[in-house]
């Protein structure tokens, strides 16, 4: 302990006496020690912008509060319609410019998107998400009917203005938001919307089934535009639309049957929707963007929910693979949320950009798990800290801001944007290496599926998707807490991966109950089941001696180098030592403290990492 302190110590003050290390390139170190604002955070402030117009006033938010850039909408008064409002709007961009903030759009009033505040099912109820429903007391066709998916849905029950929703299967509804939103923005931006990067799309969904409700102290305090319905039935629901109707899906088979031909059908029915939603909702919007010199952004809904990925996206990977930056939504800054299951939220977009070959990933962070339960305080520095190292550690690289400034300080808020902008500094245009695949069961998931009247839970489906699911947790879970870097792959991103990564790995962990599709077996390819986690691995990663499942740890590659990225989510000190795979670390740079220290080249270095802390190590 006294040789490790005396380490740490010695190297700390070889930095302050102003010595450069010529292991670290010159540039990586000037943006370290003052971060642009393309490493920096964007806050999102929907509109709440006050007074804040000009150049000057702008100013607070890059020179007090330390940001890169702003997420903004136009005002929701008369949401899109008020002329003083979009003057408003096009004057905080322009003053952005002058500023050096970064400009991204938010395109909702509210959430999800798809809706425009209402304005596409204004004059067009044919544009409404439609839900197949299912009456078991009734026989034949009589058990089937096609009704609005409104009651009994997230549209009906959630943290924002209650309102009918637009059906993201029928593209004439994606037209229509894009041209009350996309080009409603251009046109009033006019050369402006060049200085704008992206447009940020907000938790769309098939939107067709029973998520649960929220908190009925929220529930009764909400505006509702839409009066709910307490006579509408509560039913088995799935996802609708005109086209789907004139295909021969047997709706029987949907929603009961254990047989082979009645699986086959839910997995064939569930692959079209996922096909028919990347295609019509992300698709139509990517395909604007990229016409008009933007990019495409945003979450979507339940990232952590494998379940739910069926009846809200049929495929999460393919929605978020229809993404320029695919992003996750987690509003909780608990240090331990990587390891007790949020890994599902980074890990989804994390491994949709890496099977596009794409180096960004979005995020939308917050304390709002913090500020709505327990002692309702928001996050501690330290969380906020902790949240933005594991992200990073996934990729994350765009992050944009819920956490309220006036729960703290500009200063304070500051220092947390710097924190962001040193990891961003090193790793941005670093590439994240993946020593292992995780499959991903959504066809094995897709067949067994079957909608509940109850709200989303696993007690209510067979046994062999609860196996499926739990395993896939377990396996992720297990992964992560041993430190192996890994992104999630279904039978179509294998295939990718392979053929764009042919000396890429390609051991793929496989969940219990589940087989590789025939079309996707290649040479090559290891199989490691649930059970038999640790074959094969030890030549695979890196080893932290000793071994605690509370780090989280993140490798990549830039311009010849590598990098090491350890986070401690525990609340005590770790004491070990990092062992590398054949590479030799020189540099270690410490995020929170700012210094960066020389470390005598070895393919083994002393770690003592502080409760909640982050150090990242560059070697070759």
């Amino acid at each position: 302990m006294k040789n490790t302190v005396f380490f740490f110590v010695l190297f700390s003050v070889t930095v302050l006496s102003g010595q450069v290390f010529a292991e670290v390139p010159a540039s990586w170190t000037e943006e370290w020690k003052n971060p642009s604002a393309k490493n920096r955070p964007l806050q999102i402030i929907h509109g709440w912008y006050g007074d804040r117009t000009t150049p000057e006033k702008l100013r607070y938010y890059k020179e007090e509060c330390g940001l890169g850039g702003l997420v903004v909408n136009v005002p929701p008064n008369n949401y899109l319609r008020n002329e003083d409002e979009w003057k408003r709007f096009v004057d905080v961009v322009r003053s952005a410019k002058e500023t050096g903030l970064r400009i991204w759009i938010y395109d909702e009033d509210g959430y999800p998107s798809l809706m425009a505040g209402g304005i596409v099912l204004e004059g067009h109820p044919e544009l409404e998400s439609q839900a197949l429903t299912y009456d078991k007391t009734k026989t034949g066709e009589a058990a089937f009917a096609v009704r609005p998916a409104y009651e009994h849905t997230h549209a009906s029950s959630k943290y924002a203005v209650l309102r009918r929703y637009p059906n993201p299967l029928n593209p004439e509804a994606t037209l229509r938001f894009i041209d009350v939103t996309h080009n409603a923005y251009k046109k009033y931006l006019g050369d402006l919307h060049n200085y704008v990067e992206a447009y940020f799309t907000d938790e769309p969904s098939l939107n067709a089934v029973n998520i649960g409700t929220i908190p009925e102290e929220v529930q009764k305090t909400l505006q509702i535009a839409d009066p709910i319905d307490a006579n509408v039935p509560l039913l088995p629901m799935l996802a609708w639309s005109d086209e789907l109707a004139k295909m021969d899906f047997s709706k029987q088979s949907l929603f009961t049957g254990d047989t082979d031909a009645d699986k086959n059908e839910r997995q064939r029915f569930w692959e079209t929707v996922a096909q028919l939603n990347a295609k019509y909702y992300y698709g139509v919007i990517q395909d604007w963007c990229k016409a008009n010199g933007v990019v495409s952004s945003g979450h979507t809904l339940h990232e952590e929910n494998v379940l739910g990925h069926v009846p809200l996206d049929g495929n999460k990977l393919t929605a978020l693979r229809k993404m320029d930056i695919p992003g996750l939504d987690e509003l909780n800054s608990w240090t331990q949320v990587n390891i007790h299951g949020g890994w599902k939220a980074a890990g989804f977009p994390a491994s949709a950009a890496a099977l596009n070959g794409t180096r960004k990933i979005f995020t939308e962070i917050s304390d709002f798990a913090q500020k709505m339960s327990g002692d309702k305080k928001p996050a501690t520095l330290d969380g906020m800290e902790a949240a933005a190292a594991w992200e990073a550690i996934w990729g994350v690289t765009e992050f944009t801001l819920y956490y309220n400034i006036d729960d703290r300080s500009p200063a304070l808020h500051k220092e947390y944007c710097d924190y962001v902008g040193r990891l961003n500094a090193i790793l941005r245009d670093a590439t994240p290496v993946h020593s292992v695949l995780l499959y991903y069961p959504i066809t094995d998931v897709q067949r067994e599926y079957k909608p509940t009247a109850e709200p989303l839970n696993l007690q209510f489906q067979s046994k062999r998707l609860q196996e499926i699911i739990q395993s896939f947790d377990r396996l992720g879970s297990t992964l992560v807490r041993y430190q192996i870097p890994f992104i999630i792959v279904d039978g179509q991103g294998l295939k990718d991966w392979i053929q764009k990564n042919p000396n890429g790995t390609k051991t793929v962990f496989v969940p219990q109950n589940v087989s590789l599709p025939d079309e996707v077996k290649q040479p090559g390819i290891t199989e490691v089941r649930d059970g038999n986690f640790t074959a094969g691995l030890e030549p695979l990663r890196e080893k932290f001696e000793p071994a605690s499942e509370f780090l989280s740890f993140g490798k990549f590659h830039r311009n010849g180098k590598t990098i090491y990225v350890v986070y401690n989510a525990d609340d005590k000190p770790y004491q070990g030592t990092l062992k590398m795979n054949g590479v030799k670390v020189d540099t270690q740079l410490d995020p929170k403290s700012r210094e960066i220290r020389p470390v005598p080249a070895a393919d083994a270095v002393p770690l003592l990492l502080e409760p909640y802390r982050t150090m990242i190590f560059v070697g070759q």
